[in-house]
C-alpha cells in the first residue's frame, strides 16, 4: 500500500507522521519563522481610562474646530443611523439644536470607545489585532480629538454653508443593509410589569418562490414606545425582545435538515456572511424559534420583529463549506461576588483548515471583554480584543482579506474578563455568585462567529490570494494567518493504491472490540423532538476497528477518528446540519443492560445524550 498525506499534516503538532516527504516538509517549515505578534494584554480590565487625545497633535486648531465642517460628517457616519427620530438612540442627533445640548456627553461617551457605555457602540480594541471590519462605525483619534476641542470650545455652529452632509435621514427606513426581502413577526404585547417570558413563537411564513442564497441578515424590533422622553437609559429599555434563537426550514422536513441563523439579541448589529459561503433560504420555509425570550421594560408595549434578508445573485453558487465550531463554555462558569477581572478560558484544536469571517463574543451582564487568540507552533497571537455591553450585543464581521487563515492543528483561545461590581452597571446585585445559564443575570461564555471549512488546495489558494492582493513579500506579517508567507508546495492526500478510499485513523483492533461490532441506532433527544443516529462498527482490512455514523438527514460519514476511552470509545466525524458542517464526537461506554451502550455526543460544544441499541441483540 502507498501512501501520501498532505503537507498541512506533517506541519501540525499532533498530525499524523509521515518519512515519504520529510525534506520537502521541512524545507516548508523553514519559511516559518515569522515574527510572533503581541498577545491579549493590551490594557487590563479595571484599568481602563478615557481616549483623549490633542487636536494639535494632528495639526488642528482646536479653536476652529466647528459643527458644520468637523462634527457633522462623524455624526452621519457613525451616530444618526439609531440617534433619528424612530431610531435605537433615546434622543435624536440630527440637528446642530440638537447636538448642541449633548455636546459635554457626546464627547465623554465617545471617550470610552471600547467598553461598556461607548458609543458608538462597537468595542474593538485599536491597539491590537485586526483592524479591517465591515461597517465599522467606529472613530478615529483624529476625530476623538475634533470632538473633544469642539465641546471644550463651547462647541459652535460654524458657518452653515461649511455642512456638506445630510444629518435628517428623512427618506432613511433604518436599514442597514439592502434587504430584498422583509418578513414580519405576529404581533406580541408584553405588560409593562410582568416577569420575563420565554418560550416559542408562531411560525413565520416565508413569501420565497425559489431558494435564494442569503448575504446579510438584520432584524429590528418595531413598537409602539416613543422614542424620546422615556428616560431609559439602556437600548433594552427600547425593546421588549430581549432575544431570539431562530431557524428557518420547510414545514415538516426533518429538523437537521433546517438553516441555522445568527441569534438575534439586544442592540445587534446586521449579520453578514462571506461571498464566498452564503447562508441558504428555503423556499416555502418558516421561521420558527422555540427560544424567545420577552423582557417587560416597565411600559405596556406591542411590537413585532421584521427580518431583512439581502440576497446573492440568483445564479450564485457558494464556493465554501460554511463550518460550526464550538469554542466556550456554557457550564463550568463561576463569577464570584464584587470581583472585577474575573477570567473565563476555552480551547479548540482545528481539525480543518478555517477561515474566520466574524467574531462574535457572547457573555451576559458580568461581561466585560474577549479575546480571540490563535497559537500555532511557537507563534501565540491575539486575532481580537473587545469590550462587551450586554446592551448592545455585537458580532464583528472581518473585511475582506483581512479574514484569520489559520491551518489545521492551531488552538483557538479565548478569554473573557468578567466585572462582578457595582462599577457595572448591568449587574442588578454584584452580592451574587453568578454561574451558568440562559438568563442575563446567569453566564455564558462563548464565541458564536462564523467560519468556512477550506481543503488544503483551497486553503493554499487563498493564501496566494492574500499575498498578491495585500502586495506582502517574506518580510512581511499579516495578523491572523501564521503561513501566508510561506509557499507552501501541496501534495496529494492519503489515498489507498487500490481503492482511493481514505484511512480511517484508529487505535482500536476489531478482535479487541467484538462487542461494538454491528449495526447500532442512537436515539436522541433534542429540544426539537427525538432524532436518529446510525452506527456500523465493522473490521477494517488492516484488522482495526472501522466506523461509519449514518446521520438522518445526509450520507453515511466515515469515523475520521476512532479511539478507546477507559471502557468505551470516542469516534469523531463530520455532521451536516443547519446549513453547516459540524464537527461531533460520540462518546460510547457499556449500557445498563446487554447489547446497550451509553452515548454523549458533542456538537460544536452542545450535547446531547442517549442509549444505543444493537440491531439483532
Amino acid at each position: 500500500m502507498t501512501m501520501h498525506r498532505s503537507i498541512f499534516d506533517r506541519l501540525i503538532p499532533g498530525a499524523l507522521a509521515s518519512s515519504a516527504v520529510i525534506g520537502v516538509a521541512l524545507a516548508a517549515a523553514a519559511l516559518l519563522c515569522a515574527p510572533a505578534a503581541v498577545t491579549a494584554q493590551a490594557h487590563m480590565p479595571g484599568e481602563h481610562e478615557p481616549h483623549l487625545f490633542a487636536a494639535a497633535d494632528f495639526g488642528i486648531d482646536p479653536t476652529g474646530v466647528t459643527f458644520t465642517r468637523d462634527i457633522a460628517p462623524i455624526l452621519a457616519r457613525s451616530c444618526v443611523n439609531c440617534h433619528r427620530v424612530g431610531g435605537a438612540g433615546p434622543m435624536p442627533l440630527t440637528s446642530y439644536q440638537e447636538v448642541r445640548r449633548y455636546a459635554g456627553r457626546i464627547k465623554t461617551k465617545t471617550a470610552i470607545r471600547d467598553r461598556m457605555g461607548a458609543m458608538p457602540p462597537w468595542y474593538v480594541e485599536k491597539d491590537i489585532g485586526i483592524q479591517h471590519y465591515k461597517q465599522d462605525p467606529s472613530l478615529t483619534d483624529e476625530e476623538l480629538a475634533k470632538i473633544q476641542a469642539w465641546a471644550n470650545n463651547g462647541a459652535p455652529e460654524g458657518d452653515p454653508a461649511d455642512l456638506k452632509v445630510e444629518l435628517d435621514p428623512v427618506s432613511e427606513d433604518g436599514w442597514r443593509i439592502e434587504p430584498d426581502l422583509v418578513v414580519k413577526s405576529n404581533e406580541v404585547f408584553v405588560e409593562g410589569g410582568v416577569a420575563d417570558w420565554w418560550g416559542e413563537i408562531e411560525p413565520i411564513d416565508i413569501p420565497l418562490e425559489h431558494d435564494r442564497y442569503v448575504k446579510a441578515v438584520e432584524i429590528r424590533e418595531v413598537n409602539d414606545l416613543p422614542s424620546e422622553g422615556s428616560g431609559r437609559e439602556t437600548v433594552g429599555a427600547r425593546y421588549v425582545f430581549h432575544h431570539l434563537i431562530y431557524i428557518s426550514r420547510v414545514p415538516g422536513a426533518h429538523l437537521l435538515e433546517a438553516t441555522g441563523w445568527p441569534v438575534h439579541e439586544v442592540g445587534r448589529n446586521p449579520d453578514f456572511f462571506s461571498e464566498e459561503a452564503g447562508r441558504l433560504l428555503k423556499a416555502g420555509s418558516q421561521i420558527t424559534s422555540e427560544s424567545a425570550h420577552l423582557h417587560s421594560n416597565g411600559t405596556d408595549t406591542r411590537a413585532h420583529l421584521e427580518f431583512g434578508f439581502e440576497f446573492f445573485p440568483e445564479d450564485y453558487v457558494p464556493k465554501y463549506e460554511t463550518a460550526r465550531l464550538g469554542i466556550g463554555d456554557g457550564l463550568n462558569i463561576s463569577i464570584a461576588p464584587d470581583q472585577n477581572g474575573q477570567e473565563l478560558h476555552a480551547y479548540n484544536v482545528l481539525e480543518d483548515n478555517l477561515k474566520i469571517i466574524a467574531f462574535e463574543p457572547h457573555l451576559h451582564a458580568p461581561g466585560d471583554r474577549m479575546c480571540l487568540e490563535a497559537i500555532w507552533k511557537q507563534h501565540i497571537e491575539t486575532l481580537s480584543c473587545v469590550g462587551y455591553d450586554h446592551n448592545w450585543v455585537r458580532t464583528y464581521s472581518f473585511a475582506e482579506n483581512y479574514e484569520p487563515l489559520l491551518p489545521k492543528g492551531t488552538v483557538l483561545h479565548i478569554t473573557g474578563y468578567m466585572n462582578n461590581t457595582e462599577s457595572n452597571s448591568n449587574v442588578p446585585d454584584t452580592r451574587n455568585w453568578q454561574g451558568s445559564g440562559n438568563r442575563s443575570v446567569a453566564n455564558m461564555f462563548i464565541d458564536l462567529g462564523i467560519q468556512l471549512r477550506l481543503s488544503d488546495e483551497e486553503f493554499v489558494a487563498e493564501m496566494a490570494k492574500r499575498r498578491e492582493v495585500l502586495d506582502l513579500d517574506v518580510n512581511d506579517h499579516v495578523i491572523g494567518c501564521p503561513l501566508c508567507m510561506a509557499e507552501i508546495p501541496l501534495l496529494p492526500d492519503i489515498v489507498e493504491e487500490e481503492g482511493g478510499e481514505p484511512i480511517v485513523v484508529s487505535d482500536v483492533e476489531a478482535s479487541a472490540a467484538a462487542e461494538f461490532l454491528g449495526t447500532w441506532t442512537l436515539p436522541l433527544e433534542s429540544p426539537q423532538g427525538t432524532f436518529n443516529i446510525g452506527l456500523e462498527f465493522s473490521e477494517g482490512d488492516d484488522g482495526m476497528l472501522a466506523a461509519s455514523v449514518n446521520p438522518p438527514t445526509s450520507p453515511p460519514e466515515d469515523a475520521s477518528s476512532i479511539r478507546r476511552s477507559d471502557d468505551g470509545l470516542v469516534l469523531k466525524f463530520t455532521l451536516t446540519a443547519f446549513g453547516s458542517s459540524i464537527p461531533a464526537t460520540i462518546t460510547l461506554t457499556s449500557g445498563d443492560e446487554a447489547n446497550t451502550m451509553n452515548a454523549v455526543v458533542d456538537l460544536a460544544g452542545f450535547s446531547l445524550s442517549g442509549t444505543a441499541t444493537k440491531e439483532g441483540g
